[in-house]
């Protein structure tokens, strides 16, 4: 069984203003994280919770950013 995260969490608005604030589309926030542009879709708009490995993909994504703006 797959494992998916806190559905208290509020995914959606975490990815959507990290997105934002990175200035990124979700092309290529989808690109960069491996999956479809419709999978970064859904998770903005609360349809969907990311999977366990989407959620690694992206907190490895961000701190390749803060890495990188040090």
């Amino acid at each position: 069984m797959r494992q998916h995260g806190d559905p208290n969490r509020d995914y959606a608005s975490e990815w959507l203003r990290w997105r934002k604030e990175h200035g990124l589309t979700q092309e290529q926030e989808a690109q960069a994280l491996g999956v479809a542009r419709k999978t970064i879709r859904d998770i903005e708009k609360g349809h969907r919770i990311p999977q366990v490995r989407s959620r690694e993909k992206m907190t490895a994504l961000q701190q390749r950013y803060r890495e990188a703006q040090s």
